[in-house]
């Protein structure tokens, strides 16, 4: 009996060293890969970069800035890995798009929407955005009537650009039926958008006020602007291509995947769902937020701009509709079956029930998908979708714009119920 006691001892010494050495193992994984993400933040072994084959952005105080030239490539490279590589075409306008636009209808019967957007819709990353493709859908069917989408959307750039280019370009130039507006994350909240570029790169910056004329902007804007982008011809670019820097491999965790933070998201997302409290950024439901609340969020000033646009469309009976795009995060949650409302969405819903204008809900494109599908339809390390997601919201937009609409009306959403 005595003899078994030591043995039993023994044995349970021997578990707790084995345990307190995977502890002091793993406890030292996480200290050395901290201190590789540390490292890494300031000491960049990878490539992160975004380069086009030419200057094809210019300064235009109207627009904020508008492309130049018939086509341009762009190529995106993000922790050694290619991510996007598409040439995509730019119109007479200045804008990201296959057609040129018409001021005037060529045919009366046919049904022309005005787009705007950011990086989503105008999509430099992508061969075909999804303004083009619906176009293409719509118009390959044997429909009674003929869709046109004209796409004044700005990439990095939000409500202030699309309210200037609306009152400075399109009221005053274009025939038009209805209005999009396709909204994703802080869209509402962005300042005056410019992009500038010359051989020695792309050059980006939001501002509160708007540069008078290209004297003022050149004294008084650019000097403000930071460097996003690079130029390199196409030679170059296809060196990159072919052998992008590698970011380094940790036995334990792929690149840009670290322990704690997996450990972190982990523990917080438990802690969620035990409490019932959704992620951050995220709402238990829309109803929760008030048009007031908007108001206090966005501000009034950004809001008088939105209701100057819906106030104009009611005025000479254009159709206006909002559109949510939604992000991979958003639509990972959902197929997660966790609890939560993005916060932006909920901001949409908040003003499509005061204004009573109906909204689409971009995230309903990608119902029934499961997580691992999900990361098929966007970007590797992006936060943008690829040409395989935007073709399945442009899809299903098509389906939802061929519907007749009725006043305010919510798809996928229920019905509105008034102003708040």
């Amino acid at each position: 009996m005595f003899f078994s006691f030591f043995l039993l001892k023994a044995k349970t010494l021997r578990i707790a060293n084995t345990l307190v050495l995977l502890a002091a193992i793993h406890f030292g994984y996480l200290l050395l890969e901290s201190g590789v993400y540390i490292q890494e933040c300031f000491y960049r072994s990878f490539l992160n970069i975004s380069v086009f084959d030419r200057p094809c952005a210019v300064f235009d105080p109207a627009f904020g800035y508008r492309w130049i030239g018939e086509k341009s490539r762009n190529v995106r490279i993000l922790y050694g890995k290619v991510v996007a590589n598409a040439q995509f075409a730019i119109n007479r306008q200045g804008f990201i798009s296959r057609q040129d636009y018409f001021t005037k209808k060529t045919d009366l019967s046919s049904k022309r929407y005005i787009i705007f957007g950011d990086s989503f819709t105008a999509a430099t990353y992508l061969h075909t955005s999804w303004p083009d493709k619906i176009a293409t859908m719509l118009n390959s069917k044997k429909m009674k009537r003929r869709f046109e989408f004209y796409s004044f959307a700005v990439n990095g750039g939000g409500l202030v650009n699309w309210h200037t280019i609306f009152f400075k370009n399109i009221t005053s130039h274009f025939e038009f039926d209805g209005l999009i507006l396709a909204i994703c994350g802080d869209d509402l909240y962005r300042n005056f958008s410019i992009l500038d570029m010359d051989p020695t790169g792309g050059y980006f910056g939001r501002f509160a006020t708007q540069p008078s004329d290209l004297a003022d902007y050149k004294s008084n804007y650019f000097p403000r602007m930071k460097k996003i982008f690079q130029i390199m011809p196409d030679q170059k670019i296809d060196e990159l291509v072919s052998f992008p820097q590698k970011l380094r491999k940790w036995p334990l965790a792929p690149p840009n995947t670290y322990a704690l933070r997996r450990l972190w998201d982990f523990i917080s997302g438990r802690i969620n769902t035990f409490t019932g409290k959704p992620p951050t950024g995220y709402l238990k439901s829309p109803d929760v937020l008030k048009f007031t609340d908007v108001e206090i969020k966005i501000g009034k000033e950004k809001l008088a701009l939105l209701d100057e646009i819906f106030t104009w469309c009611r005025q000479n009976k254009k159709e206006v509709r909002l559109v949510y795009i939604p992000t991979l995060q958003d639509l990972m949650l959902k197929a997660a079956n966790a609890s939560g409302v993005p916060a932006p969405f909920a901001e949409l819903i908040a003003i499509s029930r005061h204004y009573e204008i109906p909204y689409y809900d971009g995230s309903s494109a990608f119902y029934g998908l499961s997580q691992t599908a999900l990361k098929r339809h966007w970007l590797l390390h992006d936060g943008h979708w690829n040409q395989a997601g935007s073709d399945l919201f442009a899809h299903a937009l098509a389906k939802h714009l061929n519907r007749t609409p009725s006043k305010g009306r919510v798809d996928g959403a229920g019905s509105l119920r008034g102003r708040n």
